[in-house]
C-alpha cells in the first residue's frame, strides 16, 4: 500500500517580541539582504508551551481531530523535562486520548522534514498524525552573538496530516555527518556552567554547499525528475 497523505492544516505561534535585526545589529544590515531574515521573535514562554498554544490552535480549528489523533511526534532541541517527554505532557495538557503513540524527534532545522518523512510511513495505519515543532533558541544564545542572535527564533507549529490520499514522498535521500558538530553545537551544561549556542555561518554554509546539491540529484535521479 502506497505511504500516500494530505497536510491538512498548520497553525503556528511565534514569540511575542519581535526584534528588528536592522535596529539591533545595524552594521549586519547587508547580511540581512542574503539571509532575508529580517525579524526574529523571542518568547518568555518555555518551548513546552508554545507547542501547548500552537496545538490548541489546530484543536480549536478542527474541534474533532482532539478526539481522531492517533499519534503525536513533537520535534524540539529546547526540552524542559527528560521524563516525561514532551509528547506525553502535551497529550495530557491537551487532553488527547490515552490511546495515542507519542513520541518525540530531537533535531533542528532538519526536524519537520524527519517528522513528515517518518509519519508518512505510519498514516496508513494511524489515520490522523499530529507533528508539533516547538524551540525557544534565544534563551541558549549569546546576544552578542550575530552569527545566531540574527537568525534564531522562538516558535512552534502544529501540523495535521491525515490518510487521504492527495501527496506522496516520491523519494527521499538522508545525509547525517556528526563530524560537523564542532560547527554547531550547543552542549549539556555541566557544574554551573552557562553553555551557549554556538554556530560557524560560514562553515555551515559551505558544508551545504558541499553536501546538499548531490543529496538533490540523488532525489531526483530516484524519483525520476
Amino acid at each position: 500500500m502506497e505511504d500516500r497523505f494530505a497536510i491538512e492544516d498548520t497553525k503556528y505561534v511565534l514569540g511575542e517580541r519581535a526584534l528588528s535585526v536592522r535596529e539591533v545589529f545595524p552594521e549586519f544590515e547587508k547580511v540581512v539582504e542574503k539571509t532575508g531574515i529580517e525579524v526574529v521573535h523571542e518568547t518568555k514562554l518555555s518551548a513546552l508551551e508554545l507547542a501547548n498554544l500552537a496545538l490548541e490552535k489546530l484543536l480549536k480549528a478542527h474541534p474533532k481531530l482532539r478526539q481522531e489523533i492517533a499519534c503525536l511526534i513533537y520535534v524540539s532541541q529546547s526540552p524542559v523535562s527528560f521524563l516525561p517527554s514532551g509528547s506525553c505532557t502535551l497529550q495530557h495538557l491537551c487532553d488527547l486520548p490515552n490511546s495515542i503513540l507519542a513520541f518525540d524527534i530531537g533535531q533542528g532545522c532538519s526536524g519537520f522534514v524527519q517528522a513528515l518523512t517518518v509519519g508518512a510511513k505510519l498514516i496508513n495505519r494511524f489515520g490522523n498524525i499530529v507533528i508539533v515543532c516547538a524551540d525557544t533558541y534565544r534563551t541558549k544564545l549569546d546576544n552578542q552573538d550575530r552569527s545566531t542572535s540574527t537568525v534564531f527564533s522562538d516558535a512552534a507549529s502544529a501540523t495535521w496530516i491525515s490518510d487521504r490520499q492527495k501527496l506522496e514522498i516520491l523519494a527521499e535521500s538522508h545525509s547525517s555527518d556528526g563530524s560537523g558538530g564542532k560547527f554547531l553545537h550547543h552542549r549539556v551544561s555541566q557544574f554551573g556552567e552557562n553553555s551557549r549556542l554556538f554556530m560557524s555561518g560560514a562553515d555551515v554554509l559551505l558544508y551545504t554547499r558541499r553536501v546538499i546539491p548531490n543529496e538533490i540529484d540523488k532525489v531526483l535521479a530516484v524519483s525520476r525528475l
